[in-house]
């Protein structure tokens, strides 16, 4: 008896599930063909494709837009990008790989979330991208991103690539708990000034941060600088897309790029 009502929680344990996946990705079906039609492939972009089975599943979904993490391998007078967000979960792939398994598809734009540019390895860096850019010919889809605080950042403008200071999340979110206006002002001059010495393009944030960046940052900052976000928007929920066109975040000229979730199984 004992095991038969087992064998039935399973099955229907396995019932559930199967069918939480189905709807799952009939609504994330939904979703991608609605952002298609609309043709915001390129504004809105597929989050931490950091395996190559996701990116080979983007791919056949129609998507040509997505984010990825990497490390950098400094190597003499050049090195490699490692794919990863963190030493506990880089595999060896690089990101080299990546851009020659696109080199037949139509890619709009790759954010790559660079996590340990520093003035020892950003010239390395520059070099290395450089050969990329001018090899795979990708350098118009490249949004470069770093939380660094390092001047070094400004060769990569300098260089004509598209630049991102990533805004310190935790650090202002503590700010805003705490409800001092006057800190919060001083953190919007430290990220314009940053801004100015790294002649970044863009800054970007979760949106959680937007009504910070809209009342403290925009107004010290130069028009030409845009915003690119994310946490705001996944695939897999219901009507996803149409709620997103109803956000502040949405309607902004000003945000560049919003990245999304995409659910994948491997």
């Amino acid at each position: 008896m004992l095991k038969k009502v087992l064998l039935g929680g399973m099955l229907t344990l396995i019932l559930v599930v199967g069918v939480g996946i189905a709807v799952v990705k009939y609504y994330q079906y939904q979703n991608l063909q609605l952002l298609f039609e609309d043709k915001l492939d390129g504004r809105l972009i597929a989050h931490k494709v950091n395996q190559q089975g996701k990116l080979e599943a983007i791919l056949n979904s129609g998507i040509r837009s997505f984010e990825l993490d990497v490390l950098f391998r400094k190597q003499g007078e050049s090195g490699y990008f490692e794919i990863g967000h963190d030493e506990h979960e880089v595999r060896g792939q690089t990101f080299e790989s990546y851009l020659t398994y696109l080199q037949t598809y139509s890619i709009n734009k790759i954010w790559m979330d660079v996590k340990n540019v520093g003035d020892d390895n950003a010239e390395a860096m520059l070099v290395h991208l450089e050969n990329l850019a001018q090899k795979y010919g990708v350098k118009p889809s490249i949004l470069l991103e770093s939380s660094t605080t390092s001047p070094q950042l400004k060769i990569f403008s300098d260089a004509g690539f598209h630049t991102s200071y990533y805004l310190p999340t935790n650090a202002i979110l503590n700010l805003l708990a705490r409800q001092k206006p006057d800190d919060l002002a001083q953190e919007a001059i430290r990220i314009r000034d940053l801004v100015l010495v790294q002649d970044v393009s863009a800054i970007s944030f979760p949106a959680s941060l937007y009504p910070f960046v809209k009342q403290y940052v925009e107004p010290l900052l130069p028009k030409n600088i845009v915003y690119h976000t994310w946490n705001i928007i996944k695939l897999e929920d219901n009507h996803a897309l149409e709620k997103l066109k109803d956000t502040p975040v949405f309607k902004d000229p000003r945000v560049r790029t919003i990245i999304y979730s995409y659910h994948y199984i491997s």
